[in-house]
């Protein structure tokens, strides 16, 4: 039984600043939606320690375990230069809301998961994933941001996080890591109950129709993807929607996006 942690909410790392004004888009877009969830009595901070992501992960009611891919007991290539995560807390400091992102250098993403490298890189070469992946996909490669570990605790569910962290991650990776994709994994069910646009993923493919090996069981498996271009012309989009509505508090965000969810998420052309 996992035993339960003291709230220890602490300011987080700061968001680099530039060199001169005016701020671009990603910081934007995350000084504006830390307004609003304060208004709303939530704090906010960007974590790098991802020993504590899995303990707030374990806090909260109805966390659906460790993703391998951010746990420090299945990979040792977690630190400052790969991996941050992003906490958000109630007033009394105890988790509702968290998600981890880290950045994988690499020539071609999809090989991660045939290898299983991108879940447990210690003992994934044993075995290798298949994938369905479809034959015109660009390639995905070079500075790769990968989002997950998505948890918001169940009594906080509907204030509208599962819209926020995902924006939050990508815009917070594109200034700390310059990456040239986000890529994300969704299973089944989350992709069938409409997800994805929420999440503000660009695009969505079936990865796996079949024994997915990280959980050992028959699943479908959908992987998102999104290119530099794309993410900062969604991050103009959203600031622009945020600033022109006047969105001051997390009752304007689930007005708003509540119908904006119905909508295609911004896609630009992807580079191949």
């Amino acid at each position: 039984m996992v035993q339960a942690v003291q709230p220890r909410f602490q300011p987080g790392v700061e968001i680099p600043q530039p060199a001169s004004p005016p701020l671009d888009d990603a910081q934007r877009l995350v000084i504006l939606l830390t307004r609003i969830m304060q208004k709303g009595g939530v704090q906010f901070a960007i974590r790098q320690n991802m020993q504590e992501w899995g303990e707030a992960v374990l806090q909260m009611e109805g966390n659906d375990g460790l993703n391998p891919t951010f746990d420090p007991e299945q990979t040792d290539d977690l630190n400052p230069a790969t991996a941050f995560w992003v906490e958000l807390a109630d007033e009394e400091g105890r988790p509702i809301a968290c998600i981890a992102h880290r950045m994988f250098e690499t020539p071609y993403f999809p090989r991660l998961m045939e290898t299983m490298a991108m879940w447990y890189p210690k003992v994934g070469h044993l075995h290798e994933q298949e994938l369905v992946l479809p034959r015109d996909m660009p390639v995905i490669g070079g500075k790769v941001g990968h989002g997950g570990g998505l948890v918001v605790d169940a009594k906080h569910r509907g204030r509208g996080f599962s819209w926020i962290l995902p924006r939050v991650g990508r815009a917070l990776a594109t200034r700390l890591f310059g990456i040239d994709w986000y890529t994300s994994i969704e299973m089944g069910h989350i992709h069938d109950h409409g997800y994805c646009p929420v999440y503000g993923n660009a695009h969505t493919v079936l990865a796996v129709n079949g024994f997915f090996r990280p959980r050992q069981r028959e699943a479908r498996v959908h992987l998102s993807y999104m290119s530099r271009e794309e993410m900062l012309a969604q991050q103009a989009v959203d600031v622009g929607m945020l600033v022109d509505h006047n969105c001051h508090d997390l009752r304007d965000l689930r007005a708003l996006t509540g119908e904006r969810q119905r909508q295609a998420p911004v896609v630009v052309q992807a580079v191949a």
